[in-house]
Parts: structure tokens; sequence; C-alpha cells
């Protein structure tokens, strides 16, 4: 019993301290010893921040207080204490999250957050709210056994309760994956953030925000009778009596709304077949990025072949009636490929291992035939490449020191980076599209305002002007093949569709097509004047669809019952207000970080046994850089069984750790008789470094040293 009880306590503490370390280094195994670490306060919030990023974390303050006492009211927890948020721009990862020891990291300066996923929000506003809302939904169903009373809660509730109380439903989140899980019969298999908004909308429509409060907030308790000592939540349970059905149940009624409203959408719009001509892309399970070759002879497909494939690959697929597949280049992609010009390199944006292994996007040329590669910028942060009117030049969307975006020029011969525009502040640019004349590149651009729109601009950086400025996502400009139109695809009704709008102000927005499922444009087809777009990933072959520029068409108007509808339009109450941008966080004061000041438990446990107890204890700093770990057995006499205790530091190059351990370490020794255990007592240092060129991110090496010292 003693020994299972030991092995049990040894699992978590290594489970457990590898959770405390997901700050960070949990994500990216990098200490960055490089950054000096500051901390802002205000009232209820420790912003902490490295060097270079104090006016994101001002920005983060302010968002912080005002959202602050809307979530508390929104479930109605009362306050716990201040809250740790750390921003960071080490890595160019479009994430965030949050711990239940009152902890957010978020990643901060991500270019790509705009339009699809974020919508017409910053990506601060997004996540900020998001992962505070998950400090305070952990706060509000906390027990006396801290996270192990929360392991039977689902993922769907936690994020759903987060999407509901802080984001708008939209396109990005969640209504495509909606779109492609139904049509395939898979709504059971949507991620947890998606399924999560969904079942929360309708859950809040059907019985009111009242409930969720319930849910949140039921327990189980040692004192039934008194209410006192809470030790478990059970969701099921809770689940049940605020709403009188059981969660089996519910997911069944969810389900057929959920199938009745899609299908009722996809039954009143035009298919996907009627908006073009069909082109199928055969030998391909996945394709994220697909660009035409200048002569037409080839296409250039970032994708997966397979299920299985574990790589994101680049392709060269011809287009002759072989349709012969090559692998050229393997590796993590973003978004489409761009061909030179002559047809004979490829340019791609790659994440690798930057300055001081951060994971950042750089852009790859690689030849037709695979056989050379070269990087052509280092530690640009460059995204969504295109050659110019040469194979010299490149242009792209970069941020490499910050939160704003501009347009770059590189040419290929001598890696002359150029910056062609010169915007400032909050700013996000996508996917650049040449006009024929080469004269002017149309955008799609966040600005300050948040609204993402479609934009020109000379390739010199002069005569920048929107042709759209509203509320809705415009996306993926296309020139028209005389250089007087931009084609885009635009979220405006809820769905991807295409569009297009001439240059002059005078010129109105013209529909072209009106899917119930997605039509996205990628580039115009090389010597013609039609529009390659790609469709929704809602059947297992992977479908591009060839549509005539002057397309148009009326929009038909959804008929469908609310019954089956109103709830993706349903809001919390209260509802988070518009963040005022011109009113600061008081802020209390700023100073260095100190990490012992903010040293918190993550988690303690004791159990009893028929010898005494075991007990676990878990500590770590707000940034995860120090982390202490200790068990122990002690006999109900207060004599010491056994015992051990590690402390790992990530502030320097080197991983560092110390441990040590008493008679918890034994090695068996076989007998004739049976086995003999011998207890291994002692410690030791350890330091660890782990190493990537660069050139691969998935060639990484791991460099260790350990001394330690043992009686027997």
């Amino acid at each position: 019993m003693r020994s299972i009880i030991i092995r049990i306590f040894m699992s978590l503490m290594v489970s457990t301290a590898l959770l405390g370390q997901s700050g960070f280094y949990g994500w990216n195994q990098r200490t960055h010893s490089e950054l000096t670490w500051y901390t802002l306060e205000t009232e209820h919030f420790n912003i902490h921040y490295h060097n270079g990023i104090e006016e994101i974390a001002r920005k983060g303050a302010l968002i912080a207080e005002q959202i602050y006492p809307t979530i508390l009211q929104q479930i109605e927890v009362e306050p716990w204490g201040k809250t740790d948020i750390t921003f960071t721009m080490e890595d160019e990862i479009l994430n965030g999250f949050a711990m239940p020891s009152d902890q957010i990291f978020i990643w901060v300066s991500q270019n790509d957050v705009a339009g699809h996923f974020g919508g017409s929000e910053k990506w601060l506003r997004l996540v900020l709210p998001h992962e505070f809302q998950h400090v305070a939904q952990f706060n509000a169903q906390k027990t006396w056994l801290g996270i192990w009373g929360m392991i039977g809660i689902p993922g769907w509730w936690m994020e759903g309760m987060a999407e509901y109380n802080t984001e708008i439903w939209r396109v990005g989140r969640s209504d495509n994956s909606f779109k492609i899980h139904t049509y395939q019969n898979m709504v059971e298999k949507i991620e947890a953030h998606h399924m999560g908004y969904a079942k929360v909308l309708y859950l809040a429509w059907k019985y009111g925000d009242s409930t969720l409060v319930k849910i949140g907030h039921d327990r189980v308790y040692l004192d039934k009778k008194k209410k006192k000592w809470p030790i478990w939540y059970d969701f099921d349970e809770a689940f049940k009596k605020a709403t009188h059905k059981s969660v089996k149940a519910f997911d069944e009624e969810w389900r057929r709304v959920i199938n009745t409203y899609y299908y009722t959408l996809k039954g009143q719009k035009e298919g996907v077949d009627e908006v073009g001509e069909p082109m199928v892309v055969k030998g391909f399970k996945n394709i994220f990025g697909l660009s035409y070759a200048p002569d037409s002879s080839a296409l250039a497909v970032v994708g997966r072949q397979s299920k299985n494939q574990y790589y994101t690959s680049l392709y060269v697929m011809t287009t002759d009636t072989n349709h012969t597949i090559k692998r050229i280049h393997y590796g993590t992609f973003n978004n489409q490929p761009a061909w030179s010009p002559n047809g004979k390199q490829i340019v791609v944006s790659e994440l690798h291992r930057g300055a001081h292994g951060s994971l950042l996007n750089d852009l790859r040329i690689v030849d037709r035939d695979g056989k050379h590669k070269r990087w052509l910028t280092k530690n640009l942060r460059a995204l969504h490449p295109l050659f110019g009117p040469d194979s010299e030049t490149v242009y792209c969307v970069a941020h490499p020191t910050g939160q704003t975006s501009n347009i770059y020029r590189i040419n290929t011969r001598t890696n002359k980076i150029e910056r062609v525009t010169n915007f400032s502040g909050d700013v996000q640019i996508l996917r650049p599209s040449l006009s024929p004349n080469h004269k002017q590149l149309a955008i799609s651009i966040q600005d300050t305002t948040g609204f993402t729109d479609i934009a020109v601009v000379n390739t010199d950086g002069s005569g920048y002007r929107k042709l759209i400025n509203d509320y809705a996502e415009d996306l993926m400009p296309v020139w028209t093949a005389d250089g007087t139109g931009v084609i885009f695809t635009s979220y405006r009704n809820s769905t991807p569709n295409l569009y297009q709008i001439g240059l002059a102000a005078t010129d109105s927005i013209v529909q072209m097509t009106d899917v119930a499922e997605a039509v996205y444009s990628l580039e115009r087809i090389p010597k013609s004047d039609r529009i390659l777009a790609t469709t929704l990933g809602d059947v297992d072959t992977v479908r591009m669809v060839s549509i005539a520029p002057d397309r148009q068409i009326t929009p038909t108007p959804i008929q469908i019952n609310e019954r089956w509808s109103a709830w993706r339009t349903n809001r919390p109450t209260p509802e988070l207000a518009a963040i005022d941008y011109t009113k600061p966080a008081d802020i209390i004061g700023i100073h260095p970080y100190h990490a012992f000041r903010t040293f918190r438990t993550l988690t303690w446990f004791v159990i009893p046994d028929d010898l005494g107890l075991t007990g676990l204890y878990i500590g770590t700093d707000a940034l995860g850089k120090h982390m202490v770990t200790s068990v122990a057995n002690v006999k109900w006499n207060g004599d010491l069984l056994g015992g051990a205790a590690s402390y790992s530091n990530l502030n320097y190059w080197p991983v560092l750790g110390i441990f040590a351990q008493y008679n918890l370490g034994y090695t068996q020794h076989v007998i004739a008789k049976g086995s003999i255990y011998e207890a291994v007592n002692g410690g030791g240092i350890a330091a660890g470094v782990p190493l990537n060129s660069g050139k691969s991110l998935f060639s990484n090496h791991f460099i260790s040293a350990l001394f330690q010292a043992h009686t027997r």
C-alpha cells in the first residue's frame, strides 16, 4: 500500500511540475535568459512583461481593469486577490492560457489573428478577457481539493463559458468549424473551444444566464446539511440540478438544433458546384495553400497527403494528365506559397528557430526541383510572401520589432531588405496582391480601429487608401485581370463569400457568390481572368473552383424558425462594454520583476494510510521560472519515513535543477527466496541546454549534465 501511494505521488509530482512549467517554457522549450522582466501593478493585477513591450503591458492593464468587474458579476464570484498576467513577444505563437493558480500567459504581437479568427477585434482585447474568465471560473468552482477537485469538469464547459462571456459568435469562432463538422456528420468530434461556445450559447438562450451561475456554483460538501467543506465538483450532477436534464439528454437536443440550423442554411443557398467550374485536386488529405506556376504547368501545394502524415510539406504537382506529385520540402508553413515569375523557385513563410531559439517565421526560397533551398530573411517575422515583376524581388508582411506590421521588399540576389510602408501603432496586414501593372499592392489591413478592410498602396509606399472601411472582415484580395478592381473574400453576411469592388471612390461592393459553406479567393489563374478559389473542407476531397470575374448574385435571405437559430446571437447579461482606450489604468507602480515575491502554491495534497500521512507540495513563481516540488511520508507519531524535494530554475541559458531524496528510491535485488530492496538516498544537480540550428524546426537536440551522490 505504502509503495503504491509513493508511486502515485511521485507521478503527480512530475506531472504537476510539468504543468507548472507550462509557462512559456512549456511551449517553446527556451529560457530566454536575454530578456529583462518588469512588473506593472494595478489594483487587481500584476502585469509582468519583458523589455521592449511596455506599451503593450500598459494597454493590457487598461483592458484588464475595465473588464474585471463585469466578468466577476457575470458568474457571481467574489474577489480572490490579484491575478498575474505575463506578456511575451518571444515567439510567433497565436495563443494564451490560464492556470488555476491565478496565472495568465499570453503571446502578444501576433499578425495573423486579424480577420478570420479575431473578426474586428484586436488580439489583446480577445485573448485577455478570455483567459481572465478562465481564472474567474476556476475560482468560482474551486474546492478544498484545489485543481484535483475540478478534474471532472469537461473542457467544453470551461472554454464555452470564456467565449460566451467575452466574445461574439463569428465565422472564425466558431461558425466555420461547425459547418465542416456538421456536413461531415462529425459534430461530436469538434474541438472543445468550438463545441463549448455553441453549447453554452444554446444553454444560456434556453435556460438563462442564471442557470450557468447555478451550474458553476454547485458543490459536493463534506457537511451536506450545513454546506460546509466543499471537497468536490460534480459537473454532471450540477448540470442536472440546474436544468432538470442530464448532460446526455441535453447533448442530443443540442445536436438536433445544430444539424437543423446548418442543413436549413445549406438548403437555401447556392451550392459550391454552382458558382464556377470545379477543380478537384487529388492526392491530398489537407491543402493549406495552393498556387499555379506562371505557365500553369504545375501547382505548388502546402498540405498533407494522408491523415497520418506528421509534417506539413511543400509539393509540386504537374497539371498534365499524369498529375505527378513531388515533395520538395517539409516544415511548418504560413499559408500560401508563391512562384517566381520564371517558374524556377517557390517562396514560403516557414516557422523555425530564430535568435535565442524563438519560434518565428522567416522566408525560405526553394528550387522547383527541391534540390536547393535557402533562407531569404533572418528574424524578420516575415509572412505572406509574393514575388515582384522579376524573380529578384519579393514582397512580404513583417513585424520584426513589435505590434506594427509593414510591407517589406527584399532583393533575392543581395538579400537587401527595404521597408515599403510606414504604418505605426497596432496594425496587422494580410495577403498582399500585386496589380497587373506591378505598380500597386492590394492588402487586407486591420488598423487601429479594428476593422479588417481592403486597401491599396503603391509599391513605393505612397498612395495608401482604403477601398472599404466598415465593420465586416474583408480578406484575401486578388486583382482583376484589367487592374480596375479587386476581388476579395468577405465575412459580411456571416459566411465567407466572394465580392468585388472597383478602385474609384464611387464604386460599390458587388457580391459574386452566395454559398452556405464558404468560398475563399486565392489568386487569379495565370493567362486567364478567372479567379481560383477554395472551398470549405467539409468533404474528403479538396475542392477548388474557377470563378468568372463578372459573376454577380443577389443574396437569398434566410428563412428559419428562431427555435433553431436564435441561440447564435444570444448575449450575456451584463455584457462586456467596449474598451475605452483613452482611459489608462491606475498604475500603482512599475518595478523590476521579483520572482519570489510572486511565489504561490500550484497544488498540494495530503492522503492518509495505515502508517501515517503522505503529502505533496508544488509551488512556482508568476513566470514559471522557479519551481519547488516536494513529497514526504510521515508516521502518525511524527517520524519521517521518506521524502524528496527538487528545485528547478529556468532563469538562465541552461535549465538548472537540484534534487534530493530520502527513502523513496529503491534498488531491487533478486535472491533465491524472493527480492530485497535497498534504499538509495542522496541528491544531485543537473543542467541542460536545448539546441536547434534554425535550419529545421524538427532537428532538435538536448545536451545535459548530471552530478549525483547517493548512499546505499
